[in-house]
């Protein structure tokens, strides 16, 4: 508010003011038309965003390498004791990892994902890689739990977290 009343009284008082920037306006539109003609030809040869995500590989080194600085951030950062800077660290990772690898898309016809049963009123769609899985409201909680788990597995076999002070990685267990 005090720019607005300077501008005001120095409109009043004949005062000058500061010069106009230049005016840009084209220069930004060649810009952006040139950007986005580029994001265009980039999407057509690469896809998605989210195929773009799911195909990207990692491998044990860029897992241990995501570990460690979460690990240090939350240690030095956060000022936490490194054994539960590196509980989260671990959860971080799992996190990333069921990101990276979503559920495959199901039809709510084909019943729980989970479960297995048929779905009926209480079917209840979660995001997956090209659409929806679909599972029972109550078997939301088991089924993250397994995924997390299963991420946890597979991250500890490249030795992503082993002996780093893990606790459990279920929903809520952050």
């Amino acid at each position: 508010m005090g720019k607005y009343l300077d501008l005001c009284s120095a409109v009043d008082h004949d005062v000058a003011l500061p010069a106009r920037p230049r005016d840009i306006s084209a220069e930004c539109d060649k810009s952006l038309s040139a950007h986005a003609s580029e994001t265009e030809a980039a999407r057509a040869n690469r896809g998605s965003h989210l195929a773009t995500v799911v195909t990207v590989a990692w491998d044990a080194t860029d897992w241990h390498a995501l570990y460690a600085e979460r690990a240090d951030i939350r240690e030095f950062d956060g000022e936490l004791p490194r054994r539960e800077a590196e509980r989260l660290a671990l959860s971080d990772c799992v996190d990333w990892w069921l990101t990276m690898h979503p559920p495959p898309a199901t039809d709510d016809t084909a019943g729980c994902v989970h479960c297995g049963q048929p779905l009926g009123p209480e079917g209840v769609p979660v995001l997956a890689g090209d659409g929806h899985a679909w599972l029972h409201g109550q078997c939301h909680r088991p089924w993250l739990a397994e995924r997390r788990r299963h991420a946890a597995e597979v991250l500890a076999a490249m030795g992503v977290g082993v002996g780093g002070g893990s606790k459990s990685l279920q929903p809520g267990g952050r």
